[in-house]
C-alpha cells in the first residue's frame, strides 16, 4: 500500500509523541505563572516570651497560670534583669491570692538581685515588703523592714521613716509586741520609743498596773536618761504611788499577763477589777498587778518589792500550783494570805497556813457528779474512759473514790493516750467487763443484715473526763457500739462547741461546774449582766472564779480584818459565804467547798437541772 510522504511524517510525529516518557512529558508542559502580589509566602511566627505570657495571664486575673509560667521561667534563666521583673510579677500574683508570705519571699529574692546603686528599686521593694507584712498583720516584721529601709535612706528621708515607725508603735502594736521590740533593741531606736509607748499603755490602765509601770520607768531612766519622756514618766509613777497609798488596803495580784496564759490572766483580772469596783464605796481597796511568767525565778523578788512598797493585805494568784507552792515560806514570814483562783492541787493548807485555793478541784468535781448520779438518778454501776494524762487520771481517781464511798461500783477504768481517735478496742474492754455483771448480749435478730449480736448495757453511765473534741468523738463511737448509757463529764465540757462536735451522741449527757452563763440563779445572772456591761463581752469561768476570790478578801475585810494575819484567820473560819454557785465553806485543806451546778445536754442545749 502506498502511503503519501506527508502522512508518513505525520504518523511518525504522533508515534514519537506517544512513546515519550511521563517525565519527559511533564517537563515539556510549561508551569503556570504565580502572581506574587496576590499570594504571599507564610513566615513562621516567633513564640511569645514567657514574661509576656505571664503578664497577659496576670492582666486576665489568671494568677495560677501566671505563677506556673514564671516558676518555670525562673528555673531556666540567668538573666538578672528578667529575674528581677519575674520576681516582682510573681509577688503581685501571690498577693492577689492572699498568700502574703510567699509574696514577701519573692520580693526578698528580687531585693537580693538589685545592685546597690539602684536605691530607688531597693526602697520601693522594701516598702512593698513592709506593706505585705502589714496586710499579714505581722507588725513586728513590718517595723524591722522599715528599719532596714531607714538604714539605707538618705538623711532627709530618715525623719519620715522614724515618724512612720512611731505611728506604728503607737497605733498598731500590742503590749506584748512592744515588749519584744524593747528587748530586741535594748539600747537603740526603736527600743526607746517602744519603751515609752509601753509605759503610756500601763499608765492608761491606772494604778492597778503600778508595779509593771515602775519596772518600765526605771528601765527607761537607766537606759535612756536623756529621752524626752523619761522625766514625765517618773512624775506619773510618783503620782500613781501616792494614789495607791491613799487606799486603806492594797491587794497584790500575780498573773502571767504576757505569754501563752495571758488570755486566762486577762479574764481573771477583769473579774478582780469588777469585784473591787463594785465594793469601792464600802471598802477602800487598791490592787497592784505583777506580770509573772510560768517559770518566774524572780517571783520572790517581785513580791518582796511589792511588800516593801505597799504591804498588801493579801495576794490573789498565781495561776499554777507550783508557783503557789513557791510562796509558802514568804506567806508564812510576812503573814500574808495567798489565794489562787485556779491552783487545783489538794491539801493546799498542808504546804502553808496562809495558802488558799478557790479553784474547782478534781475532788470537788468528782464528789458533786457522783452524788448527783447516785442520789438523784439512782445509778449504781459506772465505767470510766479517760486520757492517760494528769487531768484525766486525777479526775478519774476522784470520781472513783466518791463512787466507792457511796458503795457504788466502777466496773472498768480504761485509759487511752492523748490524741487517740479510734476508741473501738477501749469500748470493747468496757463491754467485756459489763457482760460479767448485768450486761446482756443476744443473738442477731431475724432479718438483721449486719448479723451483729445485740448488746444491752447493764452499767448506768460512763465518765468521760476529757476535752470537748475527744468527748464528741468518743460519744459517736459509743453510739456505734450500742453503748447507749448516760455520759458524765466535768467542767471541761462546759463549752457550746461540745454540742456541735458531739451532735446527737451527746444528748442526755450530764456534767458539773460552778459556772453557767445561762444559770437561772440570781447571783450568777447579776454577775453575767454586770460583767457584760463593764467589758462588752461574756465572762468565762476564770472571770467568775476571780470575782468570787476577790469578794472573799473583801468579805473578810468587812468582817473586821485589818492585816494579813487577821485576814488569814477569817478565811480559815469562813462558813456559808455567798459564792456565785451557792453557800461555800473553807475546808481544813485550804480549798473552797461550794455547790456546783448540774447541767444536762437537752435538745441540743445546756439546761441547768440543779
Amino acid at each position: 500500500m502506498f502511503i503519501p510522504p506527508v502522512i508518513t511524517v505525520f504518523i511518525s510525529i504522533v508515534v514519537g509523541i506517544v512513546l515519550l516518557t511521563p517525565t519527559a512529558f511533564s517537563q515539556s508542559i510549561p508551569k503556570p505563572l504565580i502572581d506574587t502580589e496576590l499570594v504571599e509566602a507564610e513566615e513562621p511566627q516567633e513564640e511569645e516570651h514567657p514574661l509576656e505570657q505571664a503578664r497577659h495571664a496576670y492582666n486576665f486575673h489568671d494568677d495560677a497560670t501566671t505563677i506556673q509560667i514564671l516558676g518555670a521561667f525562673i528555673d531556666t534563666t540567668s538573666d538578672v534583669d528578667q529575674l528581677i521583673e519575674a520576681y516582682s510579677l510573681l509577688s503581685d500574683a501571690f498577693t492577689r491570692r492572699g498568700e502574703y508570705q510567699r509574696a514577701i519571699d519573692q520580693l526578698e529574692l528580687r531585693l537580693s538581685l538589685l545592685p546597690p546603686i539602684d536605691t530607688i528599686g531597693i526602697h520601693t521593694t522594701l516598702q512593698g515588703i513592709a506593706d505585705l507584712y502589714e496586710q499579714q498583720g505581722d507588725f513586728l516584721a513590718m517595723v524591722d523592714t522599715v528599719l532596714r529601709e531607714h538604714e539605707l535612706a538618705r538623711t532627709e528621708d530618715r525623719e519620715k521613716l522614724v515618724k512612720q515607725i512611731n505611728t506604728m508603735l503607737q497605733m498598731q502594736l500590742t503590749r506584748d509586741e512592744l515588749r519584744v521590740l524593747v528587748d530586741r533593741y535594748p539600747t537603740t531606736f526603736p527600743g526607746d520609743a517602744a519603751l515609752a509607748y509601753l509605759i503610756q499603755r500601763y499608765d492608761q490602765a491606772g494604778e492597778n498596773e503600778f508595779f509593771t509601770m515602775e519596772q518600765l520607768v526605771n528601765r527607761l531612766v537607766k537606759q535612756f536618761p536623756e529621752h524626752e519622756y523619761a522625766s514625765f514618766a517618773s512624775a506619773r509613777l510618783s503620782a500613781l504611788r501616792s494614789q495607791l497609798l491613799q487606799h486603806r488596803h492594797v491587794i497584790g495580784v500575780l498573773l502571767p499577763l504576757s505569754g501563752n496564759l495571758s488570755s486566762y490572766a486577762k479574764d481573771i483580772l477583769n473579774g478582780i477589777r469588777l469585784a473591787v469596783d463594785q465594793n469601792q464605796m464600802a471598802v477602800s481597796i487598791g490592787f497592784v498587778v505583777i506580770d509573772i511568767a510560768q517559770d518566774d525565778h524572780t517571783l520572790i523578788d517581785h513580791v518582796n518589792q511589792l511588800w516593801h512598797n505597799f504591804a498588801p493585805i493579801a495576794l490573789i494568784g498565781p495561776l499554777l500550783s507550783k508557783n503557789l507552792g513557791a510562796l509558802t515560806e514568804w506567806s508564812e514570814k510576812f503573814e500574808v494570805p495567798v489565794l489562787s483562783p485556779t491552783a487545783t492541787k489538794p491539801d493546799i493548807a498542808q504546804r502553808g497556813s496562809f495558802l488558799f485555793s478557790t479553784a474547782i478541784t478534781e475532788e470537788l468535781l468528782g464528789n458533786a457528779l457522783a452524788r448527783y448520779a447516785m442520789l438523784e438518778l439512782g445509778m449504781t454501776q459506772f465505767a470510766i474512759l479517760a486520757p492517760n494524762d494528769p487531768y484525766g487520771s486525777e479526775l478519774s481517781d476522784a470520781f472513783s473514790a466518791a463512787i466507792a464511798q457511796m458503795e457504788g461500783d466502777v466496773l472498768a477504768t480504761v485509759s487511752y493516750e492523748p490524741g487517740e481517735t479510734d476508741f473501738g478496742s477501749y469500748i470493747q474492754t468496757i463491754q467485756t467487763e459489763d457482760l460479767k455483771h448485768d450486761g446482756t448480749l443476744l443473738p442477731p435478730a431475724e432479718g438483721d443484715k449486719e448479723g451483729r449480736d445485740a448488746y444491752f448495757p447493764g452499767l448506768d453511765a460512763i465518765f468521760l473526763p476529757d476535752d470537748l473534741k475527744t468527748v464528741g468523738l468518743i460519744a459517736a463511737h459509743l453510739h456505734y457500739h450500742d453503748m447507749n448509757v448516760t455520759l458524765l463529764g466535768a467542767n471541761g465540757w462546759n463549752t457550746p462547741d461540745l454540742l456541735r462536735d458531739g451532735e446527737q451522741a451527746m444528748e442526755g449527757g450530764i456534767f458539773v461546774d460552778m459556772f453557767n452563763l445561762d444559770s437561772p440563779e440570781p447571783a450568777m445572772q447579776a454577775f453575767v449582766r454586770d460583767y457584760h456591761f463593764h467589758y462588752q463581752t461574756d465572762p468565762s469561768e476564770f472571770s467568775a472564779l476571780a470575782y468570787d476570790t476577790t469578794r472573799l478578801v473583801i468579805h473578810a475585810i468587812q468582817q473586821g480584818a485589818t492585816n494579813g494575819r487577821e485576814l488569814g484567820t477569817s478565811l480559815r473560819e469562813l462558813r456559808q459565804f455567798p459564792s456565785l454557785s451557792g453557800p461555800a465553806d473553807m475546808t481544813l485543806s485550804g480549798t473552797l467547798d461550794r455547790p456546783l451546778f448540774v447541767i444536762k445536754v437537752e435538745h441540743g442545749s445546756f439546761v441547768q437541772v440543779k
